[in-house]
């Protein structure tokens, strides 16, 4: 019998307003383009027997709280059990708001890290997607208050949330288990701007596809 791989993806999608452009296409790329990601090396690996995705969706929380940071469960999607709540999830995603740039994508990021990961199967892969056309608010100089279900979920700095990507199989706070190391992917489709590029060259097993370097974020 061949091992198995169980794969979490998690998708943290910018949802403000300059998003109107692209979102319906990342609502399709979450429901049905996934499994381009399952083909390739970057995310998983073979003989894969479980899927599951869970959706963060980002705004601002220095202008949009308390819908500046909104995230699902996680829908099983193969074998197929929850693709159309999934579908319904995505469907309830509008592109407002932001106010100007950046946007609070590492809020989503850290949450999305803190994320319950599979620990099932004989191999796991934990990948996490992250689209925006913006730039990100630094996680030492926000303004805007955390919603409640998140709080122990955000570091105090980009520091601190590398060190909860490369070296933290630990507990938070909150009692979420962080990401398995040796698991996990990122990969970012974003502008090369503060904070994508360097994320890219210092974090482990982090791709940046500068998807939206001829947009402006807001």
């Amino acid at each position: 019998m061949g091992l198995t791989t169980h794969v979490d993806m998690v998708f943290c999608v910018d949802v403000s307003e300059s998003m109107s452009r692209f979102l319906e296409s990342a609502k399709e790329s979450i429901t049905t383009g996934y499994r381009s990601l399952l083909q390739s090396p970057i995310a998983t690996g073979r003989n894969i027997e479980v899927v599951r995705i869970r959706v963060i969706a980002f705004r601002d929380l220095d202008s949009d709280t308390p819908q500046g940071l909104t995230a699902s469960r996680f829908f099983v999607v193969e074998p197929d059990e929850d693709s159309r709540h999934l579908r319904r999830f995505l469907d309830g995603l509008d592109a407002i708001g932001g106010g100007d740039e950046p946007e609070s994508a590492l809020e989503a990021l850290a949450v999305a890290i803190n994320s319950p990961w599979v620990r099932l199967g004989n191999r796991q892969r934990s990948v996490i997607v992250l689209l925006t056309d913006s730039s990100a608010h630094r996680l030492e100089s926000r303004t805007g208050p955390i919603p409640a279900e998140f709080k122990d979920q955000i570091p105090a700095s980009l520091d601190e949330l590398r060190s909860w990507w490369d070296g933290g199989d630990s507990g938070s706070q909150s009692g979420v288990t962080r990401i398995p190391q040796g698991t996990q992917r990122l990969i970012l489709f974003a502008p090369s701007t503060y904070p994508w590029s360097a994320i890219a060259d210092q974090w482990t097993n982090t791709f940046l596809m500068p998807t939206f370097d001829d947009t402006h974020g807001g």
